[in-house]
Formats: C-alpha cells, structure tokens, sequence
C-alpha cells in the first residue's frame, strides 16, 4: 500500500507546469469519495424503515441518555482554569 509520504515525495517532484493538473485530478478522487460516501449514507438511512417502532423507541432512549451524559459531564480543562484561578 502507497503511504502518504510516497506520494507528498512523488509530489515534489512534479514540474510546475503540471502542478494544476495534478490539482485537479486529486480534487476529483475527493469528488468521487465524497460522492461514494453520500450514496452508501443514504443506502443505509434508507434500510431504516423497516424497523420496528419498538426499537427506534430504544434508538432515540439511548441517543438521548449518551447526549446527556455527554454534554454534562466536566469539562478537564475548565476545571483546571478553574482551579488556577
């Protein structure tokens, strides 16, 4: 497999009058990626109706218990500010 340091190598080695090309071309595989990612996101989200309303019940229960947890525990860094104060 190419590593990333291949290919930022290979990179600099590529004339000037080139660089633009090359430009474009790695925006286009970032396209295609992007375009990749939307269809299989959308494959997925699709596959969802088929679920039972019991178990989006428990879904939405759990996502509304993470978030909580999430967003009211301490922050470590504020704390140390806190403290420093």
């Amino acid at each position: 497999m190419t590593t990333i340091e291949a290919i930022v190598h290979d990179l600099q080695q590529v004339p000037p009058e080139h660089l633009d090309k090359v430009y474009q071309l790695v925006q286009e595989l970032k396209a295609e990626a992007n375009r990749k990612l939307l269809a299989e996101t959308l494959r997925l989200l699709q596959g969802t109706d088929d679920l039972p309303a019991e178990t989006w019940a428990e879904i939405d229960a759990y996502q509304r218990q993470l978030r909580a947890e999430l967003f009211t525990r301490p922050n470590p860094f504020l704390a140390d500010e806190a403290d420093a104060a």
